[in-house]
């Protein structure tokens, strides 16, 4: 994996770590494939065109959660929290959204059990991209204009009442 930075570490390091990039990239395709009906839910619901959005995926605690974060705001937050990687996510994450791919941000703990300054376990954010070309109906805005055109009148209730489209979202989403 090109996302994997092991300067200064042996071979059995970059191993383990090329390791872990896979599993949490494994884990994430899996968690956006068995969740994308909630996912593309959450897009309508929250009136935000999916392909204008990073799917956060966070993988550090069960059951997992998934946000989802315009553009802008994914970057800003990006740039606070790891200035190092910036001008790279940013390449990756405005390709995508101008090739009609979608981002999904995959959050997962570090793999040498790191803590933060504040002594928090340390995370790490592998990006993912799902071209356009595996969307159903052959684009991602189409997977989500038709799946909105196909929902009941009376889902009309989650764009207004949050407490109940978070429930709704939930009782969608896998169980992990």
């Amino acid at each position: 994996g090109d996302q994997v930075k092991m300067a200064g570490h042996g071979k059995k390091d970059i191993k383990k770590a090329e390791q872990h990039e896979k599993n949490v990239s494994l884990a994430g395709a899996k968690a956006f494939s068995e969740n994308l009906h909630a996912i593309m839910a959450r897009a309508i619901f929250e009136k935000k065109n999916i392909v204008d959005c990073v799917i956060v995926i966070d993988l550090c605690h069960a059951p997992l959660s998934i946000e989802l974060k315009r553009t802008n705001d994914f970057l800003v937050d990006c740039k606070k929290n790891s200035e190092e990687n910036f001008s790279h996510t940013k390449r990756i994450v405005e390709r995508n959204k101008s090739n009609g791919a979608l981002t999904c941000a995959c959050n997962s703990l570090g793999i040498y059990g790191d803590t933060d300054e504040a002594g928090n376990s340390a995370t790490s954010v592998l990006l993912k991209t799902f071209p356009s070309v595996h969307a159903p109906h052959g684009s991602w805005t189409a997977c989500q204009k038709q799946m909105k055109d196909d929902m009941p009148e009376d889902f009309a209730i989650y764009y207004e009442n949050i407490d109940l489209r978070e429930e709704f979202l939930e009782e969608m989403m896998s169980g992990y």
